[in-house]
């Protein structure tokens, strides 16, 4: 992150602010910030202007200042970071956990252009937790940093059983789809998926990994995936950065007998 305030940034301080108007100059303000945030004049990340500045060019006091920050932070738009000042936050993307798609088909849906990094391939004998999902036998386990736009987004972690992919490491999965090298060449046909959503603390090296600061939660998402003919498949942890993503369940209510 930048340290000093961008060139678009500081035009916060050409805002016309009204102190004759019924309209709270802090809702003035916030407004006009908001604006600029959904126009794209501030871009993720941007710093605002000092407190002292701000306050300055409005005459206003810190604590209206503050009144107006605190409206855009309960927004999700603002992030203020003691010592470091107040940012404009990425916009957060919401993870639809009722759809099976992968990182990459996502990012591209969203626009953005995913990539990924191969943090650990190594073949192991399946974990507790994987175990009891995927059964006895050798597995591979796959760790990639996976980014949009060159932004750390998560960290996913897959174990697939060897028998289903011999011949797995030939692949660079910094540069391929690990579900399209799966579907396409060994001919794994995926039909669902179970997953479960948890929030965890991340430790130190996810937050090097990801660039994040130790208050940042992660949204820890265990997935497993079945094939067609209902065998097991995959299982996963992917781990996306709290900041930037939201989870989300589309559910229907079933009618029952007497009721509409």
């Amino acid at each position: 992150m930048s340290s000093a305030p961008s060139a678009s940034a500081e035009s916060i301080l050409n805002v016309e602010i009204n102190k004759r108007s019924p309209i709270p100059v802090y809702i003035q303000i916030s407004d006009a910030i908001r604006a600029m945030i959904h126009d794209g004049e501030l871009g993720p990340d941007s710093i605002l202007p000092s407190s002292k500045l701000v306050c300055e060019r409005f005459g206003i006091t810190r604590m209206t200042l503050r009144q107006a920050y605190a409206v855009l932070d309960r927004e999700g738009l603002v992030d203020a970071q003691r010592g470091r000042g107040t940012f404009v936050r990425r916009p957060h993307i919401e993870r639809t956990l009722s759809q099976m798609i992968g990182f990459s088909e996502e990012m591209l849906a969203r626009g953005k252009k995913p990539s990924s990094r191969v943090l650990t391939f190594e073949k192991i004998t399946p974990t507790d937790t994987a175990l009891q999902f995927l059964g006895q036998g050798p597995t591979f386990r796959i760790e990639r940093l996976r980014l949009a736009d060159g932004v750390p987004m998560a960290i996913e972690d897959v174990q697939i059983q060897e028998g289903l992919c011999p011949g797995l490491e030939r692949f660079d999965f910094g540069k391929q789809s690990l579900y399209r090298v799966l579907d396409q060449v060994y001919g794994l046909q995926f039909d669902r998926c179970e997953q479960v959503v948890a929030a965890s603390i991340p430790n130190r090296r996810q937050r090097s990994l990801l660039d994040i600061g130790p208050k940042v939660a992660l949204l820890q998402v265990t997935r497993q995936s079945f094939t067609k003919s209902n065998g097991p498949a995959t299982y996963g942890v992917t781990h996306y950065r709290g900041d930037l993503y939201t989870a989300a369940v589309h559910a229907e209510r079933r009618g029952s007998a007497g009721t509409r």
